[in-house]
Formats: structure tokens, sequence, C-alpha cells
């Protein structure tokens, strides 16, 4: 049972009616899966839920502030196997106390598709697109969890389709944020870009975001911060979900160090709006990762305060535009942290490497980057990506190119044995 608690008692007599279709859009959509309606029908049902309620509900539950994006309100969910997280020095931990690693994958089914792009079992990749379907999420956590022993996914999407409630994009996504928790699975989700269907954008507000359209959606700062505190109210109540403020924030063709001013500003704004309404954790990160050449210290130059922070970082070799030797030894890579600040973050504070990634010439390099990352005790790593590859279909990717879910690949079987030999506690 999905239940919508709304925040505001001023809204009550409008929110009657959108918490019926809301929560009956919810059942309906596992019903439909549960008794296999026939697929005509199923599709012409949901239609009109969503052209009788969701469509209308950015609009229909907008506050009187200058938010235009509306909110869910916050969502109590009583399923699921995971906890609430926290920071504690060092460590994420559950409510119980102990002490959570997170390891997983990337996955961009959200990028290019409002549904998720969930393959179901047999399917090719990107066979999945145009429909939620339970039971195709369903499966794809169950390999996540029972073979590779995942217990954390990061998602990218546009903003455009969480404005704009693309297709019923806030339902399908929170729905299969609920279904991940049923597998102990914690979702990181992340916004790259502003515009469905462009290349990523600096970040999100101008003058760092310059596609076409992008000014409509989010014309300035003020946009960026209330989309977060709409994104954030709607999902208070998953405590599987975790809030990584934007992929890979850089200066783009702006000067560095205003930038980072900007990135800081907005950051701490964006912080302290979430933490008006959740405690969920958040990652903070800024530029494209860390290479030999770049070091950490914007976490204490440019700092942005708060509870619950995970500082977040990625790493690639050559084939990314880093720096890094294809074939870099573990005691290569271990005096570039040294030298570049990592090993002075990682006693201090919770550190996660959000994307980590290799091409098949790059497989020693990965082997002994996610060893190092093992002995570093950081608290997690995500390997960029879920899909097949790792040359091809996809870069970096994970699987093998067969009918999903497909076996790891070579480069997918060296993240597997480093998270079968992570730490868990």
């Amino acid at each position: 049972m999905y239940t919508i608690v709304y925040r505001d008692n001023r809204r009550n007599a409008v929110m009657k009616g959108m918490r019926s279709i809301f929560t009956w859009t919810l059942q309906t959509a596992e019903s439909i899966n549960k008794f296999r309606i026939e697929k005509t029908t199923s599709l012409l049902l949901i239609a009109l839920l969503l052209a009788t309620g969701l469509l209308f509900l950015p609009f229909a539950l907008s506050d009187q502030s200058s938010t235009s994006f509306g909110t869910l309100g916050a969502i109590n969910y009583g399923g699921g196997s995971t906890r609430p997280l926290h920071v504690d020095g060092k460590w994420i931990k559950d409510d119980l106390g102990n002490v959570v690693h997170l390891y997983g994958a990337d996955r961009g089914g959200f990028n290019n598709d409002p549904y998720g792009r969930w393959e179901a079992q047999g399917e090719t990749y990107q066979g999945g697109r145009g429909n939620f379907r339970p039971t195709a999420v369903r499966y794809q956590f169950g390999v996540m969890q029972s073979t590779w022993s995942f217990n954390a996914m990061r998602w990218t999407f546009p903003i455009q389709w969480w404005a704009q409630n693309t297709s019923g994009f806030r339902l399908w996504l929170t729905q299969a944020i609920m279904i991940a928790s049923e597998y102990g699975i914690y979702i990181i989700i992340v916004p790259y870009s502003v515009v469905a269907g462009t290349s990523a954008d600096a970040m999100a507000f101008p003058p760092y975001a310059s596609h076409t359209g992008a000014s409509n959606i989010i014309p300035d700062e003020n946009a960026f911060v209330d989309f977060w505190a709409s994104v954030a109210t709607s999902l208070a109540g998953l405590n599987n979900v975790i809030f990584d403020l934007w992929n890979e924030p850089n200066s783009g063709n702006q000067p560095v160090n205003q930038a980072k001013a900007d990135w800081q500003r907005v950051w701490q704004r964006c912080i302290d709006a979430i933490r008006a309404v959740s405690n969920n954790l958040i990652l903070v990160q800024w530029g494209y990762g860390t290479g030999p050449n770049e070091n950490m210290d914007w976490i204490t130059q440019y700092a942005v305060t708060g509870t619950n922070l995970v500082y977040s970082t990625h790493m690639y070799s050559t084939s990314m535009g880093y720096a890094y030797s294809p074939t870099a030894t573990y005691e290569e890579l271990n005096a570039t942290f040294q030298r570049n600040g990592v090993h002075q973050v990682s006693r201090t504070l919770p550190l996660i490497w959000g994307e980590v990634g290799a091409v098949s010439s790059e497989s020693v390099f990965l082997q002994n980057l996610l060893r190092l990352l093992n002995d570093l005790d950081i608290v997690g790593y995500l390997a960029w990506i879920w899909a097949p590859g790792p040359d091809a279909p996809v870069y970096y990717g994970l699987l093998q190119n067969t009918g999903y879910v497909p076996a790891p690949n070579y480069i997918g079987q060296i993240v597997l044995d480093a998270v079968a030999a992570a730490p868990r506690d």
C-alpha cells in the first residue's frame, strides 16, 4: 500500500481528490502487472489515470511560493528492507547504528525514457522502452542483488521530465525506487541535463546550461533550488533515496573561480532547501572527478555545510580524458591519492566514488583502482554502467551483449569480484 501524506493543510481541499488519484494509480500499475490485464486495456487505463490526475499534478500541488515545480507531498511507504541512513563521522550508518557501504552501478535508463527502460527477461538492450513493467523492474533488481551483491544504484535523468512530468515520469521514478527497497537497494538520483535528449550541462542554471529551451525550465538559480525542494518533498518518505545534486558540475566555458563560487552558493541553498523537508543523504561533488593533477581541495576551499553530506568523485582512465595510464599500478594510484588529498579526505569524511569505469584496454587500471578503494575502506563505489559493453554497444558497459540480464563481461567480472571482496561493516 502506498499512502500520500500532504504537508500543507491549507491545500487539503484540493488534495483530497488528488490523493486518491495518485494512490489509485500506483495500486493500479501494480495490479496491471499482477493480474496481467490485456496490454491495450492497461495502456488506455494508465493514460486515462494520467490524463485525469497526474498530468495536472504539478499545477494542482504548486505552493504559493516562487517554485513552479509543485510537489507530490511526502510518501509513506511501509514496504522494503532498506533502513534510514545518516552520516556519523566518516561513515554511513543506518538507524540501528550499523555501518553501511554502498556498492553498485550507474544506470542510464531514465536518460532517454521517462519509464526507465526496464528490459524484461530475455529482451535485448533497450527493449523495455515506452512502458513501465514492475515485473521487469523486479527481475533486474533481483539479479543485481543475488548475482552482483549490489545494494546501490545511481540513476541519471533530465530535469525537464520532472518539471513537466513527462509521460508520468514522477510516478515511474517513485515506483522504481520503492521496488528497489524491496531488494535492499539504495537509489542515488542525479540530474545531468536540463533538457531531455541533450548532452550534459555544466550546471543547471544560466550561464552554465546553454541548450535551447533550458532557460524556460530553469531560468535562474532560484528555479534549481525550487526543483530540489520539489524532489525532496515528494520523495522524503522513501528511506532508500539519496540526492546527488548534479552530475559532474563544472565551469563549462565560464571562469573557474566564479563557477566554483556560484556552485558553493547554489549548492548550499539546495542543501538547506532539502534539509527543510528531508534528512536523506545528499551527495556533494565539484568537477569531473579525481585526476592525477586534480585534488580534493574544493571540499575545504568552497565548503558547504549541513547534516548527512557525503562527498563524491568520479574516476576513469585515458578513454574518458583522464591522465591515468590504462595499466596504472596499485602503487602508482596510491601515490596519486596521497598527493591529491584522497587519503586525507577518506580518513575524516564519508567519500564515495559515484562513477568508476573502464573499456577493455583499461582492465588493469580498473582492477587496481577497485582494490585500492577496498583497502581505503571508503563508503562505497558505483561502476559505470549497467549496459552491454565494454567497448560496444555502450562504452564502459558491464554486461555481455546478449538477452537480459546478461552475464558480466570481462570488465563486469572485475567489478563483481571487487564488490565480493569489499568491506561490508
